[in-house]
């Protein structure tokens, strides 16, 4: 479970990471 979460919330950070440096 909170193996799951933990990897979620990485994929969220590395997505939003990408989207703020693709705006840039």
């Amino acid at each position: 479970m909170l193996y799951n979460i933990s990897v979620l919330v990485i994929n969220y950070s590395f997505r939003l990471s990408f989207d703020r440096g693709r705006v840039c």
